[in-house]
Parts: structure tokens; C-alpha cells; sequence
């Protein structure tokens, strides 16, 4: 598996181990599930390594995904696919860091039916999680032991072949 999705991924080798368990762990039908970080500075292709591993795990017309406005719709969008990511952020409330923990080891969110004065819509679910930040983000301890962090290198503006090569073969 190495070797056909490595030249598509802007890891360093010695962190593809990191990648390959986060792999196989979002591809088992039951978590918990690890939740995987890529870093790195802007033109790393950190955006492009998720979308390919969502493409792996999870297909989906819009692959990756802003953060979301609260917990009710982080657990929409997870009822709604197997893996999410959630590209470019910046922070994490710790609202958001509790939701992410919760989501990958499992639990569930009960908000009241739309349009209803007494009815409960409960979503359960447990879900790997993909977040890509330009630095660390998400430090609370609790969401850090479920994390595995991987720190893509930057691409060097002096060979544009590469990147539009990483791009071009997804």
C-alpha cells in the first residue's frame, strides 16, 4: 500500500507508519478512531494529502469541509459520512475539541426535533476525523491523546512539476 500512496502524499517516509495506522484504523467498520492532524506551512499540500486519503477511505463530492458552526452540525455532517475533514482551521473551541473527542471514541448528541416543542433527535456516532492547520491546534490534552500529528514539508516554489504532479494524479 506503501508505494501506490506515497507518491500521492507529501509525508516524509519516515511518517508514513503514522499515516498507514490512521489508514487502516478509519477503513474498520468500529472505532475508536484516531484523529490524524496534518501540519505544515502553506504549500505543503495538506489540503490535497486529505482529500486523498478521504478519496480512499470515504469518496465524497465535497471532501473536505470548513469547520463547523456547533456540535449539532459537526454530527450532521457525521451521520452523513464516514470520515470528515475539516480543512484549513485556525482554532479549536474547546466546544469543538470535546465534539471531536467524543466523535472518535464515541458518543452522542441529542438536540431537540426541528419544528417540536417535546421530540429529541439523538445522533450517535464514532467517526475518523482528518483536521489540516498551517500550526498545532486542538492542545487540550484530552483531544492530543487521540491525535496523531504529522508535519507535511513544504513544497519548494522552485519545482512547480511536483506540485501540479501531486495534484494531477488526483
Amino acid at each position: 500500500m506503501r508505494q501506490l500512496l506515497l507518491p500521492f502524499l507529501n509525508i516524509r517516509p519516515e511518517q508514513w507508519p503514522l499515516v498507514a495506522v490512521w489508514l487502516a484504523a478509519a477503513l474498520r467498520p468500529v472505532g475508536p478512531y484516531p484523529l490524524l492532524k496534518l501540519l505544515g506551512e502553506q504549500g505543503s499540500a495538506k489540503t490535497t494529502a486529505a482529500r486523498g486519503l478521504r478519496a480512499v477511505v470515504d469518496p465524497n463530492a465535497a471532501p473536505v469541509r470548513a469547520e463547523p458552526r456547533d456540535t449539532r452540525d459537526l454530527m450532521i455532517a457525521a451521520n452523513n459520512g464516514w470520515l470528515l475533514v475539516l480543512d484549513n482551521m485556525s482554532a479549536v473551541k474547546p466546544d469543538l475539541s470535546d465534539a471531536l473527542c467524543r466523535l472518535a471514541t464515541g458518543g452522542g448528541f441529542a438536540t431537540r426535533t426541528l419544528y417540536t416543542d417535546e421530540d429529541e433527535t439523538i445522533f450517535d456516532a464514532q467517526r475518523p476525523v482528518v483536521l489540516t492547520s498551517i500550526e498545532e491546534v486542538g492542545t487540550r490534552s484530552d483531544l492530543l491523546e487521540r491525535s496523531l500529528i504529522v508535519e507535511l514539508p513544504t513544497i519548494p516554489e522552485k519545482e512547480p512539476s511536483r506540485r501540479k504532479g501531486i495534484l494531477a494524479r488526483l
